[in-house]
Formats: structure tokens, sequence, C-alpha cells
């Protein structure tokens, strides 16, 4: 493998991603052994900036309800979700549907910030580490939706942050989870350069829920149970924006439904 006409084989993988990053505007070479046909190829990469949208939302047509999607917990997203939430309020939001699904987590300190957020008291998480020690993570104070009523959409594609924020509010019982058992990630893997130049990832601590709950290879199992049909996807704020009352409520999204009936009748945890 080549970088630029730089070999790069046997490197670090540390050092390799060092010599592909640039700067926006930017190009670089990579030059790969294709593993299908075998044949050397090079792809030329312009580096650019992308401003991803980690948190959206919308009010659910025809309703108080906020629909509020957290896509990644990257870098300065619990920012990004306390301006989200100061905007439901002003807008009257009489609840807020928590949609996790389909997020993959990202970063500790971020599951943290937005679990806070919605936490008056008490842990996010206990990190245990190899000698069996567990350490517990306590609530940030200050959050801004501590009482408004609220549901968490989860499936299978819920992990790693995402896991340990609907993991927090199930063991507060703040709000009710629905959608479908999570995908069960619970552990901090650290990486570690060998000798022959490969790396291996090791797992070196592992996340359990506030109630000690183990969530590596067992996920976090919703409350109300509800499966969405092979061909359905699930609908996102920025879907919503264009839709009729009537559309979202013949739509296929029958876990975004449960939430919304669920808050309708008053159920949600405040």
């Amino acid at each position: 493998m080549k970088v630029d006409e730089i070999d790069v084989t046997g490197l670090p993988i540390n050092e390799v991603i060092s010599k592909v990053l640039g700067l926006a505007g930017t190009k670089v070479t990579i030059t790969f052994l294709d593993p299908k046909t075998g044949a050397i190829r090079d792809v030329t990469i312009t580096w650019a900036k992308i401003d991803l949208q980690n948190v959206t939302w919308n009010m659910l047509p025809g309703t108080t309800i906020a629909h509020l999607k957290i896509s990644a917990f990257s870098n300065g997203m619990t920012k990004n979700l306390q301006s989200a939430l100061q905007q439901i309020q002003a807008e009257g939001a009489s609840g807020v549907v928590l949609d996790l699904r389909n997020d993959l987590g990202g970063m500790l300190d971020e599951a943290i910030g937005v679990a806070s957020q919605f936490l008056g008291n008490g842990n996010v998480l206990l990190v245990k580490n190899a000698e069996g020690l567990e350490k517990a993570l306590p609530v940030e104070p200050g959050g801004l939706a501590v009482k408004i009523p609220m549901v968490v959409l989860v499936n299978q594609g819920t992990g790693s942050a995402a896991e340990i924020v609907a993991g927090a509010i199930q063991d507060a019982h703040r709000a009710k989870l629905i959608g479908e058992t999570t995908f069960g990630t619970g552990t901090v893997l650290n990486s570690f350069n060998l000798s022959d130049g490969s790396e291996m990832l090791l797992a070196t601590q592992e996340w359990l829920t506030p109630d000690g709950r183990i969530i590596w290879h067992k996920g976090i199992a919703p409350d109300m149970s509800i499966t969405m049909s092979v061909d359905a996807v699930p609908l996102t704020p920025a879907n919503e924006k264009s839709m009729s009352a009537e559309q979202l409520l013949a739509g296929q999204d029958v876990q975004l439904l449960k939430a919304i009936d669920v808050l309708s009748q008053g159920t949600g945890e405040g």
C-alpha cells in the first residue's frame, strides 16, 4: 500500500492515517491491491470539510411532541443537543421522542453530557476495569430537560454511547424504551501496536448500566418490544417536515407511532 507514492506497508495504523489526512482542498492518492481482482489501483481523494448534523428535531405533524434524533455522539454534540432542547421548549412541546435508532454511538464524554440533559441526579454508567473494580460516572448537573415527558426509541443499530444513554434513562425510570434490543457493545477498546506492524484491539474496560446490568453481547432490552417490518424505514425529522398528520399516522414507522401513542396518553415518565 502507498500514500502519495510513499510505501506504508507494515506501518502502524496511526502513522498511515496521519499520512492520509489533509487540509480541505488538498488531494491524496492511495495505491492499494484490489482483493477481488488482484490488480493495483490508484484512488485520488480530495479532502473537504463536511458539517454533520448530529442532532436534528421536528415537531411531529398534528402534535405538540418533538421528534429529537441523535445520529452520532461526535465531539461537541452535547452543545448541539442543548440548543435543540432550548428551541423545543420555546416551541411549547408537551413531550419528546428521543430517537437513538441506528446510532452506533461515539464519545463517552458526549454520552454523559447527553444523558445528563434528561436526568436530574444519579449515575450515567459504571466503568469496570480488568481487575473487576467499578467506578461510577455521575450525572452532570444542570440538565435542560429533566422533567419533560419523554420516550426513547432504540433498535438493533443502537450501540456504544447510545446504549449508555438508553440504559441510564431506563435504570432511572425516566422514560420508557420502545423498539428492539440494542446492539450490545459495552466495552472500551484500546489499540496496541505489535512488533510486526499490525494492530491489536483489546477490551480493557467494560461499561455497565447504573444498576450494574451488562451491555456487552446482551444489549439493552426495551420496555415495549416493537419490531419494524423488513421494508419499513425509520422516519427522521427531515422526512417529517413535508408530511401531514394523516401521512404520519398512515406510515410504517410503528415504533415512532407507538411513542406518540404513549406520550399522548400521558404515560411517558416525567
